[in-house]
């Protein structure tokens, strides 16, 4: 007699069960730094969204075989998963994200990996992957062969007339650029966005940051100095309308004096004019009294001329009377 067999379910390895990467150094400096200025300016450009950015991490690529099988892998040198729950990984594990895979990938070619960036790696990204877009770049004399997929196949993309090459996947253009990064002078491929402006690394947002304060500084500045100075030109116009107000009102006081003024001189003149039409009248009645005193003794003087002179026709007559008295006797 027999019986069932139940068998407990097989566990899936995780990230802290597989190797994540090879630790196979990189044929040289330039390689590095152009990896690490992709992934930080790339970073930058892509935080809080819903995609995942590995560099030289494994990626197991296919669904996990018997426990005594290894599973199959990959080490892009860059690698961007979209539509994925962003957080750091040791690796990536394709049956631990939904079926997910890399959407993205940048491999630096060297004389010991070209053949197998073109040959084996394209074949997986193209037929297993279903990678859109593949980029291949040789730091040394600076290659740069870009692939689209069209139709199922990865395909060479060539570059718009700037010499940018668009990258449907991430919504952003490939470019070469000459400058310095980490104190080399040299060409390097570096991300732009859709109006072709570059994803600036850490230490130039950092940069343009400082700018923008220092330009947000004095902007603050000369707002703060041109309130000063409008303040200053606020209060020196109080105190210039205030001094023309007391310099009006001085002026006016001086009107209202000066009229006062002129009010008591016009009314001394008035008087004088009174007084000197009442000393006038005076004289002229003085001058009439005395003409009239005159006229007066005048006529007693007449009078007592005549009374005199009267006088003497009598007392002559009185004489004669006498005269002729004496001689009738």
């Amino acid at each position: 007699m027999s019986f069932p067999v139940t068998l407990a379910p097989r566990k899936l390895p995780t990230q802290e069960d597989l190797p994540y990467a090879d630790d196979v150094p990189t044929d040289s400096w330039d390689a590095d730094l152009q990896v690490d200025l992709l992934v930080s300016t790339l970073y930058l450009s892509r935080h809080g969204s819903e995609s995942c950015i590995g560099a030289s991490q494994f990626v197991y690529y296919e669904d996990p075989p018997p426990a005594n099988v290894p599973p199959r892998k990959l080490s892009p040198d860059l690698f961007v998963v979209l539509h994925a729950t962003p957080g750091l990984r040791r690796s990536w594990l394709r049956w631990q994200e939904g079926g997910r895979l890399p959407s993205f990938v940048l491999e630096l070619l060297s004389e010991s990996t070209e053949a197998r960036d073109f040959g084996e790696k394209k074949h997986i990204y193209e037929q297993v992957w279903g990678l859109e877009d593949y980029v291949l770049y040789d730091p040394v004399d600076t290659r740069l062969e870009v692939f689209h997929r069209v139709r199922g196949r990865l395909v060479p993309l060539h570059p718009d007339a700037a010499g940018r090459y668009w990258l449907a996947s991430l919504g952003l253009y490939l470019v070469r650029w000459t400058g310095t990064y980490r104190g080399f002078d040299r060409e390097w491929v570096r991300f732009a966005d859709a109006t072709g402006i570059l994803l600036p690394t850490p230490e130039e947002r950092a940069a343009h940051e400082a700018e923008l304060r220092a330009d947000a500084m004095a902007q603050s500045r000369e707002a703060n100095d041109r309130r000063l100075m409008a303040e200053v030109e606020r209060v020196a116009a109080v105190a210039q309308a205030r001094e023309e107000a007391m310099l009006r009102a001085a002026a006016e006081a001086r009107i209202r004096e000066q009229a006062t003024l002129r009010g008591a001189a016009e009314a001394q003149a008035r008087e004088e004019t009174t007084l000197r039409a009442a000393a006038e009248a005076r004289v002229r009645e003085e001058a009439t009294l005395r003409a009239a005193a005159e006229a007066q003794a005048r006529e007693e003087t007449t009078l007592r001329a005549a009374a005199e002179a009267r006088v003497r026709e009598m007392e002559r007559q009185l004489s004669d009377m006498l005269a002729r008295l004496d001689q009738s006797r």
